[in-house]
């Protein structure tokens, strides 16, 4: 169970994915994350890019107009998120990453604010899964560090011991907001 008695991210996102690309507003918070993530990705070498809980493309978007990337797949547990996402070049599947069955692995797996929405009893499993997707990298994006405040759908969860078994640097986005690069 999360914060709330109840709460079930599959439903959550099932719902508020319906009119999240239209309730989303860019801030700065999103400009120095983009500006981040394009740095730490200009470092790494990679061909092929999954991206767990893409939502409406926003960094679909970003990677595929700044990276030759001939192999891209992208999951969201949301039918309306999945339907905004229109980038050229990317095959993208409604799915549930819990029930998802990966038939390979990518250069690059990448979950931007998705880790912080799995309750902490399901965490573990769930990391293991998104590291295990991954030949070379995996980049998380997430709340970091001692948040207050948390709306009910959301976690801090202990990144560095869940990646104790890499190589990982943590980068301070802003605010508590970290990117950590993970490295095999």
């Amino acid at each position: 169970m999360g914060k709330k008695l109840g709460y079930n991210y599959s439903k959550y996102w099932k719902k508020s994915g319906k009119s999240y690309a239209k309730k989303f507003k860019y801030t700065e918070l999103f400009y120095v994350q983009e500006k981040l993530l394009l740095q730490e990705l200009r470092k790494l070498e990679f061909k092929s890019v999954f991206e767990l809980g893409c939502g409406f493309g926003r960094i679909t978007e970003l990677i595929k107009d700044n990276f030759d990337v001939p192999e891209y797949d992208a999951i969201d547990i949301s039918k309306h998120q999945i339907k905004n996402a229109n980038v050229p070049g990317v095959n993208f599947e409604v799915a549930d990453f819990n029930e998802y069955s990966p038939q390979r692995q990518y250069d690059l797996v990448i979950a931007s604010e998705i880790l912080m929405h799995i309750p902490p009893h399901m965490i573990e499993k769930f990391t293991a899964k998104y590291l295990s997707m991954s030949k070379k990298y995996n980049i998380n994006i997430d709340v970091y560090g001692k948040w207050e405040n948390l709306a009910e759908h959301n976690f801090v969860h202990p990144y560095m011991r869940l990646f104790k078994n890499y190589e990982t640097e943590a980068i301070d986005i802003k605010n508590g907001q970290f990117m950590f690069v993970v490295k095999k």
